[in-house]
């Protein structure tokens, strides 16, 4: 592993870790949707490609996260349990970028 995939990683944590605690119930899903929007708008990291796809794809599932079912009803998105199967899967996805970064075939900044 470089220096490069070794800052992304680091950079990576946050996000991932805060990812793992919502899958995990460790976390609610409006306390995951407050916290993963802040998280997100407020990092200033330069992402690969394929990490700012993941990153980007979970955060227009958060957008799309509607905690009211009254709301929901109306004007559609998704409920808890679809966002967290959404999270689970950037889980994955991230999880699969890192072995790829490990052997060598990711992209680079």
């Amino acid at each position: 592993m470089d220096e490069s995939t070794d800052a992304m990683r680091n950079a990576l944590r946050p996000h991932r870790e805060l990812i793992a605690d919502f899958v995990s119930g460790a976390v609610t899903a409006d306390q995951f949707e407050t916290r993963y929007l802040a998280q997100y708008k407020a990092d200033p990291t330069l992402w690969t490609q394929d990490l700012f796809a993941i990153l980007d794809g979970l955060f227009f599932h958060v957008d799309d996260y509607v905690s009211d079912p009254d709301l929901r009803a109306r004007a559609g998105g998704l409920d808890g349990p679809g966002l967290r199967a959404r999270a689970r899967a950037t889980l994955r996805k991230l999880d699969e970028y890192a072995s790829q970064a490990d052997a060598g075939n990711t992209d680079t900044p």
